[in-house]
């Protein structure tokens, strides 16, 4: 509150109803105050309709969910436990194996602590690799990922590179994920069930604290005066995790880890996860009005496909698996500001091909370039970027001396424009699907960067499914409340399941009816007999 000075210091449980409601007030007018000139701010750069129409809606939705959380399983917590530490021991054996014989033993060194790794990395004791980067505090060779990541890749370039460091830093990149697993989503989430005391986990919704406008998720922390070694302090406690950094499951079904699947839906209801299809390329051919990009979604075909087809000139049908994952990460780094070099790094070819296909998309797709050049002409004689419900980001950089920074402005212009859009399609597709479906009792429980988590009763699977589909894509909105003729159609993926992690793909017909409720319904039953609630 405005009138604490020294908020560590205070009791908060402890504090005085009387002085508690007073610097209540005194925030709550000042908060007051300030929104009524922002509204006003709002109102004169023409950005009002959006918070009018949709960010004020929204909130009271988003603190239900947050109020809402999620269950856990804790049968699957302590089994996803017991494999992370057997997993990382597992490598933990693997990296001493590799190593010089009698160089190290195990038990001699921590892998994750930075000195002792960096002696087994780079002296002339243990793998003698040559570094490229120095941590700036200590002055000795950098640990970091990145170090390590760049290292790798000069290996990997080197044929006469020794393969057993390259092996090495493969594992060493897989023991820290599979660390941070452990203490994030294992020991974190014990701690939060521990305080919560009632089996859930919660999570926060951040509204301002990412440049573009979008959701932001992280985990709510609570401060709790208790004794401490020199008397009572606050302790700060979490809640639960950030839903937006949970792996994936593995899609091939290699990786028994699937830290997803310790979310569940409560007792007598199924999980539902809908999820748009390239919504940040949706808007991209929304915005860019390219002809060929707007055919390929109205069309239905796979975009990536169609994409590659014009690329490597041959009919669909035709294209390979290498060539299909060459056309969509050349499509994604088109909208986050990547360039050849990136592209090569991610799908393993040359950088001359990477520009090849760089030059053969822009050539399908001119419109997209056209578009780019135009934007970035604006922003430069503006000096802000501005999305298609009139979010604003200003970019100052763009009249810096500095190249490096007037270049990173008009990419960050850019991608704003993008994924900001998208983000707010999302936030309107919550209000649509809220304002439906209450009435058949399904909850919204977390949103995953442009995807919506919810859970319905068993029995309303079918009507749910349907109501989530079709609130989610319906473009009409956007005519009615901006007056925008969206371009292409909004397309949604709905799964169901027992958890965050098991879901399984939900099939519609023509006429946006669900095909295969009754298989989903006893898969779902069949696994929520096998959970712990």
């Amino acid at each position: 509150m405005l009138t604490v000075t020294s908020p560590n210091s205070v009791d908060w449980e402890n504090m005085p109803l009387d002085e508690m409601a007073y610097g209540n007030a005194i925030d709550c007018d000042l908060t007051k105050r300030c929104g009524d000139l922002m509204v006003d701010e709002l109102d004169y750069l023409g950005c009002l309709d959006l918070y009018e129409n949709c960010l004020s809606l929204i909130l009271p939705i988003m603190a239900e969910v947050e109020n809402k959380g999620l269950l856990v399983d804790t049968d699957e917590l302590n089994d996803i436990g017991s494999l992370l530490e057997t997993e990382i021991e597992r490598i933990e054996d693997k990296m001493f194996n590799i190593l010089p014989k009698g160089s190290f033993e195990k038990g001699e060194v921590n892998f994750a602590s930075p000195k002792q790794l960096g002696e087994v990395m780079f002296s002339s004791k243990g793998l003698k690799m040559t570094p490229r980067m120095w941590s700036e505090k200590t002055g000795e060779p950098s640990t970091s990922e990145a170090h390590i990541k760049d290292l790798s890749k000069d290996l990997r370039r080197d044929k006469k590179a020794n393969e057993s460091r390259i092996e090495f830093l493969d594992c060493l990149l897989e023991y820290r994920k599979r660390v941070k697993q452990f203490k994030t989503y294992v020991n974190g989430i014990k701690s939060a069930l521990e305080y919560n005391g009632d089996g859930r986990v919660y999570s926060q919704y951040n509204f301002a604290t990412v440049v573009t406008g979008r959701l932001s998720c992280s985990a709510p922390q609570v401060k709790k005066r208790v004794e401490g070694k020199r008397g009572k302090v606050n302790k700060v406690f979490k809640k639960g995790v950030s839903f937006h950094t949970l792996p994936r499951p593995d899609e091939e079904g290699k990786d028994r880890v699937n830290i997803r699947d310790m979310f569940i839906a409560d007792k007598g209801y199924t999980f539902l996860a809908a999820d748009y299809s390239a919504a940040e390329l949706r808007v991209l051919a929304h915005v860019s009005q390219e002809p060929n990009l707007i055919q390929a979604f109205k069309s239905g075909e796979d975009l990536h496909k169609y994409t590659a087809s014009l690329v490597y000139g041959k009919t669909i049908d035709k294209i390979t698996k290498k060539e299909r994952q060459i056309a969509k990460s050349v499509s994604f780094l088109i909208v986050y500001g990547g360039g050849p070099e990136k592209l090569a790094d991610q799908v393993g070819i040359s950088i001359e091909e990477a520009k090849d296909v760089f030059f053969k998309f822009f050539k399908a797709y001119p419109g997209i370039k056209f578009w780019m050049e135009a934007t970035a002409a604006s922003i430069r004689e503006k000096k802000y970027s501005e999305s298609i419900f009139g979010r604003r980001r200003h970019l100052p950089n763009v009249d810096s001396p500095n190249n490096k920074l007037k270049h990173q402005a008009i990419r960050q212009g850019i991608n704003f424009i993008i994924q900001s859009s998208a983000s707010d399609i999302m936030l309107h597709g919550i209000l649509s699907l809220y304002a439906r479906s209450r009435k058949i009792g399904l909850e919204i429980l977390a949103t995953v960067h442009d995807s919506i988590e919810a859970q319905i009763p068993h029995e309303k699977i079918s009507e749910a499914a349907e109501i989530m589909r079709s609130s989610l894509s319906d473009t009409s909105i956007f005519k009615k409340l901006y007056d925008i003729d969206f371009a292409v159609p909004m397309a949604v993926d709905v799964e169901i399941g027992s958890s965050f992690g098991d879901v399984k793909e939900a099939h519609f017909d023509e006429k946006g009816n669900l095909t295969n409720a009754q298989e989903l319904s006893e898969y779902v039953q069949t696994k929520a007999n096998s959970r712990s609630y």
